[in-house]
């Protein structure tokens, strides 16, 4: 486990958005975190460890690590309304 790294619980009560990406089919997509039920003190970078690419099956190993995740680096929509 990753010291000092953003978690699903961080992501989750500041209200953000999860990035996820595979590098063998270019899937790119951004999800609540919620969804994943995973337990919130799981880093992000660690999430992709028990995920599969949801287009092309391809999941990470210990030599490979196709499947991606970050926190969403997007800024927040200009002129939103709350």
């Amino acid at each position: 486990m990753r010291h000092g790294s953003v978690t699903l619980g961080d992501l989750i009560a500041n209200g953000g958005s999860l990035e996820l990406g595979c590098q063998v089919c270019r899937l790119h997509l951004y999800i609540d975190p919620a969804i994943l039920q995973m337990a919130v003190t799981v880093p992000v970078p660690d999430v992709c460890d028990y995920l599969k690419c949801p287009q092309c099956g391809v999941e990470n190993t210990e030599a490979d690590n196709p499947v991606w995740a970050r926190p969403d680096a997007r800024p927040p929509k200009m002129g939103a309304v709350e």
